[in-house]
């Protein structure tokens, strides 16, 4: 099938895997990219497993962050929750806001992203949107615009930068590079990014789409009509429409239940669009478990108990603001809110209170709604009840969270609720169970715990991540300060003062010098009587014995014990991680230690040298010494090297000839 194709699948449909198979078929220059760095370098590694080789193309696997920076490096910082949490949160009372990740979301969804004809809505042009195309009511809008303004003034005077406005800001700076787009998750893309990307076509309509717009979590309003109305110029008929039904992740109770949710969803609301009206089969042959119980202390504190030093439990809540009430009985580090939610998958869900504390909503849902409407097992695109009634629509984030959330079970489902007087759990089919609850207490290894810390931070869920680190694997910060590239020059500043004698300050710059091969330095420090200076190599070896003798003597145990109290990527005073250290000093036995613990590759020291890259230098400049780290090499690449050329971002994958000349 020839582009334009569009791939619609549920969450476990297998459409990621689909999807780049298709990519198998295309010739050219073809761009991958979607809005989760952990999704490429998942897709990356899937697309090139077996050494698959095609030399009829040429694929770039890119985040959108990572595209845009292939258009030009974009200064400043994203602008994340958390930061944007931290400054709204002393000025809430005052603007009157209650939601702040409504209000972010809408920032980042309605006022920009929105319409591609410019950078953010006006003030005129916001308030006159309809019903659909806001999470905030007309009477609302008013005090919400307000905030934008003073948000617009935040980005500037803090360097941060919003995704959707640089995306507008970066239209000027784009060319047809690519022969094909494929856009993965495409539900979580705003119109902006989306028309963006596909600015990027030679040829208009060489693109896959793939998606479920029944996960959208984000008020971009997403559907497969809309997407079609912006940029098909071309007729888009069934036969390049690939709908898979099949699910080959969830349990069977799991996908039971979230058919039934998907056929309360469409008679109340009508279907989003023709794509999106199908139901899912599973092929699992675990049946699963889906429990409902009356929330109470006792139920949360056995809970608690058995599942909060486990991987394979994570509890989702419906805001951020729940998380904090959450946590003052529910001790596991994976607790996420449904935003963070996306992408996740775990055995065992656990739901709290995702209906009972939006309960009006979920009536406004399941009002007018029988259990005969829900008999048929057919699955047919249908319109709303009521046509006239738009204000509808702002409840389809709630039944697509609780989908969402559902969907995220991979075995079993626990969902708690303190009322079961919900319309909603009687068309759902859920029956609290009065047993007492009997889950095994299950107690994950660190060393599943320090996988699970990594994978979240790949994700960017860095919070749940630190949360890990500090509570299960009891990390410590070092009692040192890393020497960066950001604070050397401060340090070298102290340290050749011919005015001021800083003893301190000398000593690490000599020992950073030496580590870096910095000999200008070295000279300077030998004009100003550093005694130290005058005869360097003698004293490299003292530095080696004193920052480096566990790997000079290849000391395993020592590492560990290191890494156990810092963390398998820590920094030492030099900025080197264990990694680099290793390498450094062909610690063989260490090095096979680390590589088997996931220790991450892509660490740069402050010459911006990646392992790999000292291991070919010390291979070259002490060939007999190092011969031992040749069967390492391949073990010890990064995913790829960025290099900065002309403002714009090059991204040079591992695979390529240019990467280990760069490395050279």
């Amino acid at each position: 099938v020839r582009p334009p194709v569009v791939i619609v699948g549920s969450a476990g449909s297998g459409k990621t895997v689909l999807t780049l198979e298709k990519i198998k078929q295309l010739n050219g220059n073809v761009l991958y990219v979607t809005l989760s760095p952990f999704l490429v370098d998942n897709s990356t590694k899937l697309y090139y497993s077996d050494n698959y080789i095609n030399e009829k193309q040429d694929v770039d696997f890119l985040s959108f962050k990572e595209y845009l920076d292939t258009l030009r490096v974009i200064p400043g910082k994203e602008l994340d929750y958390r930061s944007f949490n931290a400054w709204l949160q002393p000025r809430k009372q005052a603007f009157g806001i209650k939601d702040t990740y409504k209000l972010f979301e809408e920032f980042r969804g309605v006022i920009t992203g929105l319409d591609i004809t410019k950078e953010y809505l006006n003030k005129k042009d916001y308030l006159s949107l309809g019903i659909k195309q806001s999470i905030f009511l007309n009477e609302e809008r008013e005090k919400v615009y307000e905030v934008f303004i003073k948000y617009l003034e935040f980005l500037n005077e803090n360097g941060f930068y919003d995704m959707n406005m640089i995306s507008f800001q970066w239209l000027k700076y784009n060319r047809n590079k690519y022969d094909f787009i494929v856009i993965d998750e495409v539900q979580d893309f705003t119109n902006i990014q989306l028309y963006l990307v596909l600015k990027s076509l030679k040829t208009e309509g060489n693109f896959i789409l793939c998606g479920d717009s029944n996960q959208v979590v984000h008020p971009n309003f997403f559907s497969w009509t809309n997407v079609k109305t912006m940029f098909y110029k071309h007729d888009i008929t069934g036969s390049n429409i690939n709908v898979l039904s099949t699910n080959y992740r969830n349990s069977i109770d799991i996908t039971t239940i979230a058919n039934k949710l998907l056929k309360i969803k469409n008679a109340r609301f009508g279907s989003i669009d023709k794509e999106s009206t199908f139901l899912v089969e599973s092929l699992e042959v675990n049946k699963g478990q889906v429990n409902f119980y009356m929330d109470s202390a006792a139920v949360r504190n056995q809970l608690n108990h058995s599942t909060g030093r486990s991987t394979k439990y994570a509890l989702l809540v419906m805001t951020q603001e729940e998380k904090a009430i959450a946590r003052k009985i529910f001790k596991t580090p994976l607790l996420f809110s449904i935003h963070e939610a996306k992408g996740l998958e775990y055995d065992n869900i656990i739901l709290v209170n995702f209906i009972s504390n939006n309960s009006r909503e979920f009536n406004q849902i399941a009002q007018g709604i029988s259990k005969k409407d829900l008999e048929d097992e057919s699955f047919t695109f249908s319109r709303g009840k009521d046509k006239a009634d738009k204000s509808l629509d702002a409840y389809k984030f709630y039944i697509n969270s609780l989908y969402v959330g559902m969907t995220r079970a991979i075995k079993n489902l626990y969902i708690l609720e303190t009322s079961k007087k919900h319309e909603i759990l009687t068309l759902l089919d859920l029956v609290e169970n009065k047993q007492q609850l009997n889950i095994k207490t299950e107690v994950s290894s660190l060393d599943d715990w320090q996988e699970e810390a990594r994978k979240l931070e790949m994700q960017g869920k860095n919070e749940q991540a630190e949360e890990i680190k500090k509570t299960i694997l009891a990390l410590q910060k070092p009692d040192w300060e890393p020497i960066t590239r950001e604070n050397i020059d401060e340090l070298k500043k102290k340290a050749l003062d011919p005015d001021n004698y800083n003893k301190k300050a000398k000593d690490l710059v000599f020992m950073y010098a030496l580590l870096y091969n910095d000999n200008p330095c070295i000279a300077q420090l030998a004009e100003l009587k550093y005694k130290k200076a005058e005869s360097p190599e003698y004293e490299r070896n003292s530095i080696n014995r004193k920052y480096y003798i566990d790997y000079q003597s290849d000391n395993v145990k020592g590492i560990e014990q290191k890494i156990r109290k810092y963390g398998i990527n820590y920094r030492d005073q030099f900025n080197l991680t264990p990694l680099l250290a290793a390498v450094e000093n062909g610690s063989i036995r260490i090095l096979n230690f680390l590589l088997e613990q996931n220790a991450d590759t892509n660490v740069l020291d402050n010459h911006g040298r990646n392992p790999f890259r000292i291991a070919i230098n010390k291979s070259y400049f002490t060939p007999n010494a190092n011969t031992k780290l040749d069967d390492i090499f391949s073990r010890i690449l990064s995913n790829d090297i960025r290099v900065k050329v002309n403002d714009r971002m090059v991204k040079i994958p591992n695979r390529k000839m240019e990467y280990f000349l760069l490395n050279i």
